[in-house]
C-alpha cells in the first residue's frame, strides 16, 4: 500500500462517514478543501459559492486542494475528493474549467479512486445546495470527469460501512 486513495462520489454517498471510518483505523485522510471554501465564504458573506460564482470557487478550491495532493513522500493516504471531482462540478454547472484546475488534473497521480455509489437516501447539510435528483445527476458528472481525465474509478456499492471498508481496504492491498 502506498500513495494516494481517492474516495469520491455524489453528494449524499456516505464519503464523509467512509472517511472517518477510515481516519478511525489509523489511516491518514486528506480533508475535502471545498467544504472549507464554502464554510469560509459562508461565514464572510462571500459570493464564491458553487451557486453565485462556481468558477470563482473552483479556483479557490484549487488553491488549497492541488498542495495537498503534491507531496514528496509515498506514504498510504486517502483523500476526501480530489482536483477531478472540480471537473465534474464545473460540466454539472456549465462553468468553464479554470486553467488552475486542469494544471492539476494533468499533474494528479492517484493509486486508485474509490467512487461511493449513491445512497438510497439524502440528507441535506449546511454546506450541500443539491437536493436528491441533482445529486444523483451530479454523481454521473463527477464518475465521467474522471473517466474523461484517463482514471478508472472503482466503484463502491451503496452497501453497509463494514462492507464498504473492506471492499476499499481488499483493493488496496492489491495495490
Amino acid at each position: 500500500m502506498h500513495g494516494d486513495y481517492v474516495i469520491t462520489g455524489g453528494p449524499c454517498c456516505g464519503k464523509s462517514t467512509l472517511i472517518k471510518a477510515l481516519e478511525k483505523r489509523g489511516f491518514t485522510i486528506v480533508p475535502e478543501a471545498a467544504t472549507e471554501v464554502i464554510e469560509e465564504q459562508l461565514h464572510i458573506n462571500g459570493t464564491a459559492l458553487p451557486t453565485k460564482d462556481n468558477y470563482r470557487f473552483q479556483v479557490l478550491l484549487a488553491e488549497r486542494q492541488i498542495p495537498r495532493e503534491n507531496r514528496g513522500d509515498m506514504k498510504p493516504r486517502f483523500l476526501d475528493r480530489s482536483i477531478v471531482d472540480s471537473a465534474g462540478y464545473c460540466t454539472y454547472q456549465g462553468t468553464p474549467l479554470p486553467s488552475i484546475v486542469l494544471e492539476g488534473i494533468h499533474a494528479a497521480r492517484y493509486s486508485a479512486v474509490f467512487f461511493l455509489e449513491q445512497l438510497p437516501f439524502y440528507e441535506n447539510n449546511k454546506v450541500r445546495w443539491e437536493n436528491a435528483e441533482q445529486a444523483r445527476q451530479l454523481s454521473g458528472f463527477i464518475y465521467g470527469s474522471y473517466v474523461k481525465h484517463g482514471f478508472i474509478p472503482i466503484k463502491i456499492p451503496a452497501t453497509p460501512l463494514e462492507h464498504r471498508i473492506e471492499e476499499v481496504l481488499r483493493h488496496v492491498k492489491r495495490t
